[in-house]
């Protein structure tokens, strides 16, 4: 049976951004991979000032305002107006400039390329939705704005709901077979980021 852990926003872990121009704060982080980083990461990021963001080689991420005014992100001259609730997916190498126009926040999804898969999807809920991944898949119901609760687990707004793999508690890199994954019903009035997280496909050969 799958297993619900709450992370509240109280309890995230508060660090500084590996350019040392920011501050985050760590939601949770799978096992270690190649070089010691873990193969995946959740956070929130505090976006004060304008500044460039880390560059994160062999890291693929997905970026999201949470706060109620977008940023630009500038990479190498191309400029992207990113607006709240729209998740942005780019390789951290990139590492773009960040533009304010008012303070704000990001949910940050990153994951070890070639290890990890990673998706975001925002999900409006009104009265009860369905919120469905795979059996090799860790969920992360992340509520951006409102409240409920995810099969009866309590959420309010910044907290996050794990829902770890069938087949263990953490992301398989190798994505051993398991039968398929229940769903689960978060109930209220919520806008969520649900972020997807299982074993990189591989192609014949590698």
């Amino acid at each position: 049976m799958e297993r619900i852990r709450r992370i509240a926003r109280a309890d995230r872990t508060r660090m500084s951004w590996a350019n040392g121009l920011g501050v985050t704060e760590e939601i949770a982080c799978g096992p270690a991979g190649s070089g010691g980083r873990p193969t995946w990461r959740l956070s929130v990021a505090e976006l004060r000032v304008s500044a460039p963001f880390s560059a994160l080689a062999g890291i693929d991420r997905v970026f999201t305002i949470i706060g109620e005014s977008g940023v630009r992100l500038d990479f190498s001259g191309a400029a992207r107006d990113i607006e709240p609730l729209t998740p942005h997916a780019f390789p951290g190498e990139d590492a773009p400039g960040c533009t304010l126009t008012a303070p704000t926040e990001a949910f940050n999804v990153m994951a070890e390329r070639g290890s990890v898969r990673a998706a975001v999807t925002p999900v409006e809920v009104a009265g009860a939705t369905a919120i469905n991944g795979t059996a090799d898949t860790l969920l992360a119901v992340f509520v951006a704005r409102g409240s409920g609760t995810l099969d009866g687990a309590p959420a309010d707004t910044g907290d996050c709901l794990l829902i770890e793999p069938t087949a263990g508690s953490r992301v398989n890199p190798s994505g051993s077979h398991v039968n398929s994954a229940p769903s689960h019903t978060f109930r209220g009035t919520a806008r969520l980021m649900v972020a997807e997280l299982g074993p990189a496909a591989h192609e014949p050969g590698d």
